[in-house]
């Protein structure tokens, strides 16, 4: 099975100008999903942005580097994921570059997550031959408690 690890980071966001270079941990968030997706195995990364800046550092860390800017029609607050991972597959097929079986959405923002976690995410995936899964984490506040 071929999957698309895809790795959304458009340069703004509402509350946080150019936040996915934004530093944790002395390295930019992005940082943290690009080296997670590296340690995964059968996986094609892909950074979709809308930012050269983000683009270039994350050419550094991806296995077959590419010059691909997301579209500013779907780099928007309300644009959806789907149009973004629609228009990437897209250009990947145009490109000649493989087509895959199903994709693995890693957002930077959730730079805290276990490599085992998402290989058994994976495993379950391919046995059960889900044609989708996502995983979610119970909360221990109520959600109007969130910061």
């Amino acid at each position: 099975m071929k999957i698309l690890c895809f790795i959304p980071a458009r340069k703004n966001s509402k509350g946080i100008k150019n936040k996915n270079l934004k530093r944790l941990k002395n390295k930019p968030l992005i940082y943290h999903t690009l080296n997670i997706s590296n340690k995964l195995k059968n996986v094609y990364e892909f950074v979709s942005t809308d930012s050269k800046k983000i683009r270039n550092y994350s050419n550094k860390f991806l296995k077959i580097k590419c010059d691909y800017l997301r579209p500013s029609k779907i780099s928007g607050d309300k644009s959806l994921l789907f149009d973004a991972i629609k228009d990437a597959t897209n250009w990947l097929k145009k490109k000649k570059f493989l087509e895959f079986d199903a994709v693995l959405v890693l957002q930077p923002t959730t730079p805290v997550r276990k490599i085992r976690d998402i290989e058994k995410a994976i495993n379950i995936f391919k046995e059960k031959r889900y044609s989708s899964l996502v995983s979610l984490v119970e909360m221990k506040e109520h959600p109007y408690e969130c910061v």
